[in-house]
């Protein structure tokens, strides 16, 4: 299993209050459940501190929504592993 179905798994099983924090260029950004009620992940929201957009990803796929997520300037930065620094909070 690579780094990228691990992430993806654990965005699967997260719980309610859970929250994913990313580094990419030293800009960090954080990946958080959008919820329909208070049980129910209807999508998520990343959180840009770059330029302080949050940008709704109206998904629940686990790959898809992660995928979504680190799209910078267009370009996908999946393949840049190593300036990524995860943390589960």
């Amino acid at each position: 299993m690579n780094r990228l179905d691990k992430i993806s798994d654990l965005i699967e099983s997260m719980e309610t209050q859970m929250e994913i924090t990313f580094n990419y260029d030293n800009v960090p950004y954080f990946l958080e459940p959008d919820y329909i009620d208070n049980f129910n992940i209807k999508g998520w929201i990343l959180n840009n501190n770059k330029n302080f957009s949050r940008q709704k990803i109206s998904s629940t796929d686990s790959k898809e929504v992660l995928q979504l997520a680190l799209l910078e300037d267009g370009q996908s930065v999946l393949s840049q592993w190593k300036n990524l620094d995860m943390i589960i909070y």
